[in-house]
């Protein structure tokens, strides 16, 4: 998420200076304050805020630093696009212009030498820091989000090493931050090449299908669906000090419905599998290097966690981290997803774990996806709820309203 999102989002300013400071303290020996302006008054040296390219640099690095953090801003499958975000960072580079392309400035008092070189790249959960020549980045754990996902992604990636993501080379002891290895490469959302995407994505699946390998549990769906009830009542009670009544109603409502269309599809005591799951795979997670599928990596773990075993496919294949046209996308997946050509890319089919339907699947999924989107409206400091979360109440509402 851009930096210009999470300022409407949340109170970024007072999430960013709790987060750092314990983490500045431990590592920096640095304590003090952070101050925040849109005047650009410090007589000192200072951060400067670049909000479309997703970065926080100090004011006086050089050109080629700020380059190399926004490489990935200046790519784009359209060439118009990708020519206007190249000259866009080159702006926002040179030292006669990037102040006028930023849009808050930062101090660290007392000023610390050790500070005025870092770079800060934030996120949906994390923040992560870097310093232009190190080969790492340090993962910061923002205080607003779930701490528990944390502490399951860094035991995932240290105990499966065989995952093609960066590789995790320390951790803290309350595994609050951690730091992984620099990865440098394009996203394939960005690439125009067809093949190095599908090459790269195969790749990945595979990836995937060991780890559900390794990771394979059956539960039968009624203690699954008991056990979805007790996370939704939970992060309900918490999104409720951020949303109104009629807001949490909706969620209950659009629960009961997704259960109700499932126990409908589906034996109550089948069992089903569930594994362990990256959470947000889609190819804006997926970078190669060099327009090539050497050094093919599947980065952002932070939502991993135990799904039912199509939760990746679907995340995908449907685009749900973009919820709107969300209920005809489903459709069009149910008429198609049964014909031999289409049931060729489901790859997650592969070794037939528990044979499920297309509908099944899909009912599993949606009430997964749902407590997705209810645990980013549980968030703590959110200024405004997440509007992809009102999108997507409203497509489930419409699909769950259409027959197929």
């Amino acid at each position: 998420m851009k930096l210009k999102l999470l300022f409407q989002r949340e109170e970024f300013p007072t999430v960013f200076n709790e987060t750092l400071a314990p983490f500045l303290k431990e590592n920096f020996a640095w304590e003090g304050e952070i101050f925040w302006s849109k005047s650009f008054r410090s007589k000192g040296r200072s951060h400067w805020v670049q909000s479309q390219a997703n970065l926080i640099f100090p004011s006086d690095v050089s050109p080629a630093v700020i380059i190399s953090f926004c490489a990935e801003y200046g790519k784009h499958r359209n060439w118009i696009k990708q020519l206007l975000q190249t000259v866009y960072i080159w702006f926002a580079s040179q030292y006669q212009t990037r102040r006028f392309l930023t849009s808050h400035e930062l101090e660290f008092l007392p000023n610390c030498d050790r500070l005025n070189s870092l770079v800060f790249i934030p996120g949906n959960n994390t923040i992560r820091v870097a310093q232009p020549n190190d080969n790492r980045f340090f993962v910061l754990r923002k205080v607003n989000a779930d701490e528990r996902r944390t502490i399951v992604q860094i035991k995932l990636r240290k105990k499966y090493d065989f995952l093609l993501a960066p590789k995790i080379l320390k951790s803290s002891k309350k595994m609050d931050w951690f730091t992984e290895q620099k990865i440098d490469g394009v996203p394939l959302n960005r690439l125009q090449s067809q093949g190095v995407r599908s090459n790269a994505i195969k790749l990945i699946q595979d990836n995937l299908m060991m780890l559900y390998g390794q990771t394979t549990k059956k539960v039968n769906v009624k203690e699954w669906l008991e056990s979805q009830r007790l996370i939704t009542k939970r992060l309900i009670a918490k999104s409720k000090k951020t949303s109104t009544d009629n807001y949490s109603k909706r969620w209950i409502d659009c629960y009961d419905k997704l259960t109700h269309h499932l126990v409908g599809l589906i034996e109550i005591n089948r069992p089903i599998v569930t594994v362990m799951t990256h959470g947000d795979f889609q190819e804006a997670n997926i970078l190669t290097k060099d327009g090539t599928i050497k050094d093919t990596f599947l980065i952002d773990w932070e939502y991993c966690g135990r799904r039912t075993i199509a939760f990746d496919h679907l995340v995908n294949t449907l685009n749900t981290r973009n919820p709107h046209g969300l209920a005809a996308r489903i459709r069009r997946y149910l008429t198609f997803a049964s014909e031999p050509q289409y049931s060729q890319g489901l790859w997650h089919r592969r070794f037939q774990w528990d044979n499920l339907t297309a509908q099944q699947e899909l009912a599993l999924f949606l009430v997964e996806e749902l407590l997705f989107r209810l645990e980013e409206a549980s968030l703590a400091n959110l200024r405004v709820l997440p509007n992809g979360s009102l999108v997507f109440l409203n497509e489930i509402h419409k699909f769950l309203n259409v027959r197929y």
